[in-house]
């Protein structure tokens, strides 16, 4: 078997342990060159593939909380329609306790008007969690985006330090 350590200075320790106090480089600087634009383009790289991955993630929180806001939107709206039904029910009582006929006139008109804007409410309601929702999905697909215009631009660098480093690893 070839000796590992044939052109090193080393101190062999008693419980196996190797300390090389120096290394003979009988290749120049190309090797360390070469190493050097490795270990950064790959670095580079990494940096991208966590920041896509961070997106992705941010992406799927965002999509939670739209889901979220979603429920929440439907909870209120299901409140509002309960209220909006004990109001139309006490309206119907005070009117009918008060001898007015609730079929026809001014009574109708009341009711009618109220039912109106209970449902507008209720809509209104709707619409607005339906908004909320919207907007954190773009924030979201915004957020990925952002993650793959990272990685993209990572692997960008990480060709460009390699393509140095083999420059410079060629004047060498």
């Amino acid at each position: 078997m070839k000796n590992p350590f044939k052109d090193k200075q080393y101190r062999l320790y008693s419980d196996g342990r190797v300390c090389i106090l120096e290394w003979k480089n009988r290749h120049g600087p190309v090797p360390l060159l070469l190493a050097g634009a490795g270990l950064q383009a790959y670095g580079q790289y990494q940096a991208g593939e966590e920041a896509n991955a961070v997106a992705k993630y941010n992406q799927q929180v965002k999509e939670r909380e739209a889901q979220a806001a979603e429920q929440q939107s439907l909870v209120q709206s299901r409140k509002q329609a309960q209220a909006a039904a004990r109001q139309m029910s006490e309206l119907q009582a005070g009117l009918g306790a008060s001898g007015a006929v609730t079929t026809a006139g001014a009574p109708l008109s009341i009711i009618s008007e109220q039912a109106q804007q209970s449902e507008l409410e209720n809509l209104e309601i709707g619409y607005e969690g339906l908004q909320e929702a919207s907007k954190l999905r773009e924030e979201g697909k915004m957020i990925r985006r952002e993650g793959k215009t990272a990685r993209r631009a990572a692997r960008i660098q990480a060709g460009a330090s390699l393509l140095t480093g083999f420059g410079t690893a060629g004047m060498a």
